[in-house]
């Protein structure tokens, strides 16, 4: 996956996200966003790795104070946050990004936070992976391998992910769980939120914010059913 440099104006923040082609970048209007310009681009806990300057990052909190706004203490800008649209994962400014490939931002309506949400939750690419391969993963005892595609298939961070690939790996045995387990495939398929929810937690011992990042990132590769 390519991976991006960039940092704050005065470079006391450096970083580096991986991201794929062509990225998928949001404008939003809401106020915060239209005040700051800040452009979206939303990854998993794992793509952003803090090269230097984390000490130099102050935070900044409103409204639910979900979202964590981080900005430099120097210069001001804001590389990248914890948004309130995935709090278990960041969301970086493109604007930040040195030599970035050319992109064309779509339009989210903030504004509308609550009915526009949806829109955007864990925007990534169809994995190459199945919840199938991880089972067969976690059966052969791969579960560095079962870790990272956990991490693909729900959004996680890697600590979250071998958390709840433990769950999944000690339940494993027992004749009970995989029905369970199976009923996941069936749920992503033609379940609402709730039942894919409710499974996410029975497999993977999630609490409620892995629950709801899990549900949107099964959603985007998985729509509602009509």
């Amino acid at each position: 996956m390519p991976s991006f440099t960039g940092s704050c104006h005065c470079g006391a923040v450096r970083f580096t996200v991986e991201a794929t082609l062509p990225l998928d970048v949001v404008d939003c209007n809401c106020s915060i966003c239209t005040k700051k310009g800040i452009l979206h681009l939303i990854v998993p806990e794992s793509a952003l790795a803090i090269l230097a300057g984390g000490d130099a990052l102050a935070t900044y909190t409103f409204g639910t104070h979900t979202a964590k706004h981080m900005f430099c203490r120097t210069c001001g800008i804001h590389p990248f946050y914890r948004p309130r649209s995935h709090p278990d994962g960041w969301d970086v400014n493109a604007r930040c990004l040195d030599d970035v490939p050319p992109f064309t931002p779509r339009p989210f309506d903030g504004v509308n936070w609550d009915q526009a949400i949806d829109s955007i939750r864990y925007a990534a690419r169809m994995p190459d992976v199945t919840f199938r391969d991880f089972a067969m993963a976690v059966m052969q005892n791969q579960l560095p391998t079962a870790v990272a595609q956990l991490q693909t298939l729900l959004g996680l961070s890697e600590d979250h992910a071998k958390a709840a690939t433990a769950f999944f790996h000690a339940r494993v045995a027992d004749p009970a769980f995989m029905p369970k387990a199976m009923g996941l495939r069936q749920a992503v398929t033609s379940g609402s939120d709730d039942e894919i929810g409710n499974i996410l937690v029975e497999c993977f011992g999630l609490d409620p914010a892995q629950r709801a990042t899990g549900v949107a990132t099964v959603r985007v590769h998985h729509p509602r059913p009509h």
